[in-house]
């Protein structure tokens, strides 16, 4: 009996597409259930988020399928008929009509064809699914904070519509600082100008470029001349790769930009600044980008499934670097190719230092946050959203809770990367 592949994948699982999808589905449903007027902008890109990440499922799906039903037909074709005793040429004949029926069968004999076990099938396509899933740290601080301010912002939008005369479906905040006069200035996430969609871009990068399929694809895609090999078999630029996981980390700046300008100048009334529509433009584009990304993971590793179904020896050869290592498949990861560990520490390094800044800004942010959720500006009681008191326990905690159980959570799932 044949066993399932054993895959170990991380943030290119069906449930990590799932998992995405959900997280937009409730929102955009909110967004679509509450009376009009809306956001267009928030409908377009949560219904993009939840279409790659069903479709990056719906192509994980059918590569499985197909894998399972070509070690089922090995299999099957190795298996010796001692029950056959037709005559020769009859039995030639059917070889060739099945021949022609199965993709997996190229020749008459079978017996001449060389074909992996299925244990060593298996081994290969772990090794693509270890491969082409994005490193831990970018998980781990990146991914995580991602994910994390967006669910911060998420938490100020809709639980303190009524205390910030905010209204989520149109990503409104309230005004800004709390200024109760009627002219006071939005605070709206994706007003039709360039800087809103800019910011919106910024995220898409941060974490789209972070997965090895894209940076791989890329790479392969520069290199001139080989054009007819596509982006599976070419022979990447390997320094492309390093360079765009190093603009992935460049994207990634903004939301400390950010929450830099916004301490620094409204520190007291950092729940009403700026920071909060352009942090949430900056974060649902990082969202996408997870969605985008694993769309692109899917359908690489749809394409080196087919291949090496095709031809084994061939994808092996063109995917392979070194045998042995325990990194054996070399698709989009930098360090698995022969580069000087100098090019290797100084793109680690500083990934690790934009990744550091971005953490301590959404812990900033969850910090400020529920510190100033009451509070005016220069300390009146002249605001929208002032209130004598503290703010409730689960908005000071609870928004401080809230990273620190998604960064607990990266931790856990990335265990044995």
């Amino acid at each position: 009996m044949i066993k399932a592949p054993r895959y170990h994948r991380c943030c290119t699982t069906v449930q990590s597409e799932y998992f995405v999808a959900a997280i937009a589905s409730v929102l955009l449903l909110a967004t679509v259930g509450s009376p009009a007027p809306r956001s267009l902008a928030l409908i377009i890109l949560l219904s993009l988020i939840i279409a790659a990440s069903l479709l990056a499922a719906i192509i994980d799906w059918r590569a499985d399928a197909t894998l399972q039903a070509s070690l089922l037909e090995k299999s099957t074709t190795s298996m010796p008929d001692y029950g056959d005793v037709r005559s020769r040429s009859s039995r030639d004949t059917e070889d060739v009509e099945k021949q022609d029926e199965s993709p997996y069968l190229k020749m008459k004999d079978t017996s001449l064809v060389k074909r992996p076990k299925p244990e060593e099938t298996e081994d290969f396509i772990n090794e693509v699914d270890v491969g082409l899933r994005p490193r831990r740290h970018v998980v781990v601080i990146l991914f995580s904070s991602g994910i994390s301010l967006f669910l911060l912002l998420m938490v100020r939008l809709i639980a303190g519509a009524l205390h910030f005369r905010g209204y989520p479906p149109l990503l409104d905040f309230g005004p800004k600082y709390g200024n109760p006069s009627e002219d006071a200035e939005g605070n709206i996430a994706f007003e039709n100008e360039l800087n809103s969609y800019g910011h919106c871009i910024q995220g898409v990068l941060s974490s789209l470029l972070s997965f090895p399929a894209v940076a791989g694809a890329l790479a392969r895609v520069a290199v001139c001349g080989e054009a007819n090999k596509g982006i599976i078999h070419s022979v990447p630029r390997v320094p492309i790769i390093g360079l765009v996981e190093a603009l992935a980390a460049i994207m990634s700046c903004y939301p400390t930009y950010n929450f830099i300008k916004r301490a620094v100048f409204h520190a007291g009334t950092f729940a009403t600044s700026s920071f909060m529509n352009n942090g949430l433009e900056w974060a649902i584009g990082c969202i996408l980008g997870l969605s985008l990304g694993m769309l692109a993971s899917a359908g690489i590793r749809k394409k080196i499934v087919s291949g090496y179904l095709l031809n084994p020896k061939r994808t092996r050869k063109n995917l392979i670097f070194r045998e042995g290592h325990d990194r054996s498949l070399v698709y989009g990861k930098y360090d698995e190719y022969p580069v000087g560990e100098c090019f290797v520490w100084i793109i680690f390094a500083f990934q690790m230092m934009i990744g550091f800044f971005l953490t301590f800004s959404v812990y900033g942010c969850a910090i400020l946050t529920g510190h100033t959720w009451n509070r005016c500006e220069n300390n009146s009681n002249e605001c929208l959203n002032f209130d004598a008191d503290l703010a409730p326990a689960f908005i000071r905690y609870g928004l401080v809770a809230l990273p620190a159980l998604i960064f607990f959570i990266s931790v856990m799932v990335t265990h044995g990367y």
